[in-house]
């Protein structure tokens, strides 16, 4: 019984192999059509969206805020299209499909950030198309180095160095600067 399969398989092969051996143009779009769809769709279709309409509520209107808004558009995946003022004008926008992200920054979030607690953002989005929001919010999970960032922080640090004991370098820290990756480093 198998060597009647066997044989019977490679009958179909040879016969397949003649009738490509005479029609070249089905040799031809059987190898090439494939190959030209992958160089097609590789480039053409891009599962990385850029530039996605995003809501900003934020109730803490400071520095560290605004860089936190600069920092989530200058990823390329958000690009701020609306202040709304409440929640639920945020929730309506989401759900009539004009924004895709809405970002709430609580009004407690400069407070809990310089007092070296945990500082969280709200980021709601549209599940709708998950190849849209999968990246963008992948970015919440690299975390910030604010020291980089923070304006004041390269003259915080240069006063603080002046003094001589551990105590004074605090206080002198805090009189100083607002930065709280300042007041975290001592």
């Amino acid at each position: 019984m198998t060597g009647t399969f066997w044989r019977r398989l490679v009958a179909i092969i040879v016969k397949e192999v003649q009738q490509l051996r005479r029609d070249r143009l089905t040799f031809a779009m059987m190898f090439g059509v494939p190959i030209m769809q992958l160089l097609l769709f590789g480039y053409a279709i891009d599962t990385d969206p850029h530039h996605l309409p995003t809501a900003v509520i934020a109730a803490d209107d400071s520095t560290v805020t605004r860089t936190v808004v600069a920092a989530l558009q200058s990823t390329g995946y958000m690009t701020v299209t609306h202040r709304p003022a409440s929640q639920a004008e945020a929730s309506q926008l989401l759900q009539s499909g004009e924004v895709q992200f809405v970002v709430t920054i609580p009004s407690d979030f400069t407070r809990r950030l310089v007092r070296g607690e945990r500082a969280q953002i709200l980021i709601d989005a549209d599940a709708t198309d998950p190849l849209a929001a999968a990246n963008p919010l992948a970015i919440r999970r690299s975390p910030v180095t604010w020291s980089a960032r923070w304006p004041a922080c390269g003259a915080s640090r240069a006063a603080s160095r002046s003094s001589s004991s551990g105590a004074t370098t605090r206080r002198a820290r805090r009189g100083s600067t607002s930065c709280p990756a300042c007041w975290r480093s001592s």
